[in-house]
């Protein structure tokens, strides 16, 4: 990255200069929370404190929480899956010159932190025993420690949307909401977030907008003991952010190739762990042996499970719901392959659907029509990966 497109860059500050700092020193390092993210330790600044403005202009770098499976999207108790262990964050942090990409799990113990998380190096500052009562050399392998309460000051999306904000990994956070100057031109009230407008707020802020705390007056929330320090830029959603919001669509961006996809989102490759199992999934799904060529083939994710815990507090679930058949499906599927033939002259004949619908009498149809799902119980996924299967 570079100045060129520094504003593009979601939080990045490289190559910019505050009043003070002294030309062709290095800035220091800065963190950037998605959803989340640190700039060096956070110091919280109260209410009725002061900023220092002349502190220099600090080097930003990510630290992508961990994704979130939650109970009802899973069919099992929520956990945490680290970005890590779907994506090569290795190769992303290479190809975008060597820039720093640093998981939450790896600043601070949090709840649903799957166990292999919490291993950490022993560093050999204070003498510890294991439990055999040997003394641990540094490099030992240790359990980490919980990490201790801390407070947040963050901005929030949500709030402006009359959601509940949310951080994953931290328990005690206080909520600003965004200014809504930072939307499309009369989008606030819906998904016209501007995410340059955002980049250049949180590169330059080093203050609270009045409209963030009318906001607050206006939503009836009170206003927070702390505000959100400089040197730290958390934010508890990006999902709805794009360069060009007026087009309200966010997949835009992913089809064009422009946007957070054209920055960062095209170096993105699976782990190849991860890789490598759904290449065994797929075969057992269609019914291959190791040394046969894995075909071409098209995926359909069908999401139910989940869109009904979400109304769980209806009498009823939605009507496109209950009416929406495996047939339905089989259908788009059969409409899809078709298209795929005609524009990319591909032709396709195996279909893997993926859903966490329980009941096999709804998914029955599909079978019939010749399509595959993976036998989790051959696959013992459940066995293997516990809540994720």
């Amino acid at each position: 990255m570079d100045d060129r497109n520094e504003e593009s860059e979601l939080g990045s500050t490289q190559g910019a200069r505050r009043e003070g700092e002294v030309e062709g020193e290095s800035p220091k390092r800065q963190t950037v929370f998605d959803v989340g993210g640190l700039r060096g330790a956070h110091q919280p600044v109260h209410v009725d404190g002061q900023r220092d403005l002349s502190r220099p202009r600090i080097e930003s770098y990510p630290n992508p929480p961990a994704f979130v499976g939650y109970a009802q999207q899973i069919g099992g108790p929520a956990h945490k899956l680290p970005v890590s262990d779907v994506f090569d964050l290795s190769r992303v942090s290479m190809v975008l010159d060597g820039m720093p990409i640093v998981e939450i799990h790896e600043l601070r113990q949090h709840a649903l932190e799957q166990d292999h998380l919490k291993v950490v190096s022993f560093d050999g500052e204070f003498e510890q025993m294991d439990k055999l009562g040997r003394p641990l050399a540094p490099g030992d392998l240790i359990v980490a420690e919980p990490a201790g309460t801390e407070t947040l000051a963050c901005w929030s999306w949500s709030l402006n949307h009359g959601s509940t904000a949310f951080l994953s990994g931290f328990d005690d956070v206080q909520w600003l909401p965004l200014p809504r100057s930072l939307y499309a031109e009369g989008y606030w009230t819906e998904s016209g977030s501007d995410l340059l407008k955002l980049s250049r707020f949180a590169r330059d802020a080093n203050g609270v907008p009045q409209e963030s705390f009318e906001a607050l007056d206006q939503l009836n929330i009170p206003r927070p003991s702390l505000l959100p320090d400089p040197e730290l830029f958390c934010i508890d959603d990006l999902f709805w952010y794009s360069e060009q919001p007026q087009w309200w669509d966010f997949h835009t961006e992913w089809r064009l190739g422009t946007g957070a996809w054209a920055i960062a989102g095209k170096y993105l490759r699976f782990q190849p762990a991860l890789v490598g199992l759904a290449d065994r999934y797929l075969r057992n799904a269609i019914g291959l042996q190791p040394h046969q060529t894995l075909p071409p083939f098209f995926a359909v994710h069908i999401r139910r499970g989940e869109l009904t815990a979400i109304h769980h507090d209806q009498d009823f679930p939605p009507e496109w719901l209950t009416t929406t058949t495996a047939e339905h499906y089989a259908h788009g599927a059969w409409e899809a392959l078709r298209e795929i033939e005609a524009v990319l002259g591909i032709h396709l004949e195996h279909i893997i659907f993926t859903t966490d619908e329980p009941d096999p009498n709804w998914r029955a149809p599909l079978l019939s029509y010749g399509g595959h799902f993976v036998d989790h119980d051959a696959m013992e996924t459940g066995d293997k990966f516990g809540h994720c299967g």
